[in-house]
């Protein structure tokens, strides 16, 4: 009985040595006075938000950082790619944070007739989006989310 009680014990700890770190994503926009993503998820934006796909990483503590790499993809209304976003992070232990962002802008011109209708030139960008998450070349998670102006 001892042995195996002694076996069962080893095979934990050598199962939380290899233990993978956690990610959890999510879409968000700006901080107040901060160019940094908040911390609370959404689903819904404005046409001039900075859209955000935060990942927060929670790894074993390790000595070592380790390397990733997050890739978002921006599909937009009409299911075509508006933007593809790559970011190499590392994370240290816990509380990692990475993010990539999506600021969408109309034809040149645009600006002008948005100072008296914020949708004016955006239009093709109103409507339900999709952001697809991987990470370190595996698909994580696809979150849709509206934006309207």
């Amino acid at each position: 009985m001892w042995l195996s009680l002694t076996g069962l014990l080893f095979g934990q700890h050598a199962w939380a040595a290899q233990a993978k770190p956690t990610f959890h994503a999510y879409l968000t926009t700006t901080q107040a006075n901060s160019n940094r993503p908040r911390t609370i998820a959404q689903e819904h934006f404005e046409c001039s938000d900075t859209i955000y796909a935060v990942l927060e990483v929670t790894a074993p503590d390790r000595q070592q950082a380790t390397d990733h790499l997050l890739v978002v993809n921006w599909l937009d209304p009409a299911d075509k790619l508006q933007e593809k976003t790559r970011v190499e992070f590392k994370s240290y232990g816990k509380g990692t944070r990475a993010w990539a962002w999506l600021r969408l802008s109309g034809s040149s011109g645009a600006s002008i007739g948005q100072m008296f209708d914020p949708s004016f030139g955006m239009s093709e960008f109103i409507g339900k989006w999709r952001a697809e998450i991987s990470i370190d070349k595996k698909k994580f998670k696809t979150i849709h989310f509206d934006v309207l102006c």
